[in-house]
């Protein structure tokens, strides 16, 4: 291959590595982190009637593998909205699947980890599958 076709090569590489760089955002939020000011939040600003209120659902594609990491975190404000601890996703077969319920419990945070035996795999396709997943203690507030 002539070497001003390499160097294009080269070139054409960085500039999408680094274009990409420059433009991905920011998380939201971090995984893991919760603060004791968002227990305090007892209504939905959009909808006051809400049941449930998705507080963070942010996506983002890792370039280096092509694997797609989601956070979701939603908000329980009304017994009602337990049903919301139950999540179905898609992914494929070795996707990794991590998770926290956060509870406020005489004015401290509780945290419960998602267990294995609370996310069921079910195959969609040959290599495509879709993961329903039972947060564990999930409550109002």
């Amino acid at each position: 291959m002539p070497a001003h076709v390499e160097k294009s090569i080269l070139a054409f590489v960085l500039f999408v590595f680094f274009h990409s760089t420059v433009l991905s955002q920011r998380p939201p939020i971090k995984f893991g982190k919760i603060s004791l000011e968002e227990f305090e939040q007892s209504i939905c600003p959009i909808d006051s009637s809400a049941s449930a209120m998705v507080t963070c659902n942010y996506g983002h594609l890792r370039g280096h593998d092509f694997s797609y990491m989601q956070v979701l975190r939603v908000k329980i404000i009304k017994k009602e909205g337990t049903n919301y601890g139950s999540i179905v996703t898609y992914g494929g077969e070795t996707a990794r699947i991590r998770g926290f319920t956060y509870n406020l419990e005489n004015g401290k945070i509780e945290k419960t980890k998602l267990h294995r035996k609370s996310v069921f795999k079910e195959r969609v396709t040959d290599n495509y599958y879709r993961y329903r997943i039972a947060m564990p203690n999930v409550k109002e507030g």
